[in-house]
């Protein structure tokens, strides 16, 4: 996995085309788990933390700043939603986790939806404090 994540790290550093388009910061954060029998979200844990999200030019890959590292994820649009301004996205993680990502315009959060080891649905989410798109 390490050598996943130095090939996320070259791809990214030498690649003109990953420059950032879109900047997204945010303090708060909820992880969640689904709960079948409410139909609704578990929260399990909610954090204030400084951590910025950034998307390169084409929207097809995102690196998550966090205060201890970074992560990088390859994406792939799977549908616009017009009408509530948001993004679904097929992400990987340079560690090789798969999400469903959100990006939530209206909404003001990014949520990573994904499987756990033991097949539960889990959320993280993080609420959008400033969005900058570049020019």
């Amino acid at each position: 996995m390490k050598n996943t994540l130095k090939i996320f790290i070259l791809i990214f550093a030498w690649s003109p085309s990953l420059k950032a388009q879109t900047k997204i910061s945010s303090e708060k954060r909820i992880c969640g788990v689904w709960s079948d029998l409410r139909n609704e979200w578990d929260i399990v844990n909610k954090e204030e933390n400084s951590t910025t999200f950034e998307f390169n030019e084409n929207y097809t890959f995102l690196t998550h700043f966090t205060s201890s590292g970074l992560s990088i994820f390859k994406t792939r649009l799977q549908k616009y939603d017009e009408k509530n301004r948001s993004y679904n996205f097929e992400a990987i993680s340079d560690s090789g986790n798969k999400y469903n990502l959100i990006v939530d315009y209206e909404k003001k959060k990014i949520r990573f939806i994904y499987k756990d080891e033991h097949e539960k649905t889990r959320l993280v989410q993080h609420d959008i404090k400033t969005l900058v798109f570049a020019d």
